[in-house]
């Protein structure tokens, strides 16, 4: 199967130019995607690769542009079933690229990033299903995020 997908941010939220974090985005961000998999059993092979582009924020933090380069990412999950419902997985991911420009000044940022995880879908009704991950991820770059979290996720499906 070879799907796509094209995800829209939009400048949307509270945004405070004389503040350097924000809630709310002050530019758009578009990513498309395309991805494929390949089943065979009960296992499954799936390989997406994303593009993330990014407009300008022209009141980046006091009345300076900041500029982002395009984010490259591709990921990868390894997927087997027990049975309708229930299911595990290992997944990894990697993004580079996303080099910050500010008033046509280049900064250290880009973004250099690995990503892993592991995840278990279980049945809960016949449409319904919880998933538990656990995802971790770390930064390349001396300066950066590392990041360890448990998620815990509901999901329900229409299609009968």
């Amino acid at each position: 199967v070879i799907g796509a997908s094209l995800a829209i941010t939009m400048p949307l939220g509270q945004y405070y130019e004389d503040r350097l974090i924000n809630i709310g985005h002050n530019r758009w961000g578009v990513r498309p995607q395309l991805g494929l998999v390949h089943t065979n059993g009960p296992w499954s092979f799936e390989l997406t690769g994303s593009v993330f582009l990014f407009s300008n924020n022209n009141s980046f933090l006091d009345q300076t542009v900041l500029k982002q380069d395009t984010v490259y990412a591709l990921q990868t999950h390894l997927v087997y079933s027990f049975k309708p419902g229930l299911w595990a997985s290992l997944s990894t991911g990697y993004g580079t690229g996303g080099r910050i420009t500010i008033n046509e000044k280049k900064t250290d940022f880009e973004v250099d990033n690995w990503l892993w995880a592991a995840s278990i879908g279980i049945p809960v009704a016949k449409q319904q299903s919880v998933k538990l991950t656990w995802l971790s991820g770390r930064t390349q770059n001396d300066v950066g995020r590392d990041s360890d979290n448990l998620l815990l996720s509901w999901s329900m499906r229409w299609q009968k």
